[in-house]
């Protein structure tokens, strides 16, 4: 089984890069249009969040 995300980090918001998901963007995404683009069985909105990082660590996957 495999899952993909997505976020707004640092997209579509120049004028305030705090406020990266639009509402009017937010309300433009078409959940059962996603799943037949993507021919998944779920896709689902989850937001819009507000989140800070407390740390990043850089990993290496070979």
């Amino acid at each position: 089984m495999s899952a993909a995300f997505y976020n707004t980090t640092d997209r579509n918001n120049e004028a305030n890069p705090r406020n990266t998901c639009l509402q009017e963007l937010w309300d433009k995404i078409d959940v059962d249009q996603l799943k037949k683009q993507y021919n998944v069985l779920s896709a689902f909105k989850n937001g819009p969040r507000h989140w800070t990082m407390d740390w990043i660590k850089n990993v290496r996957v070979t």
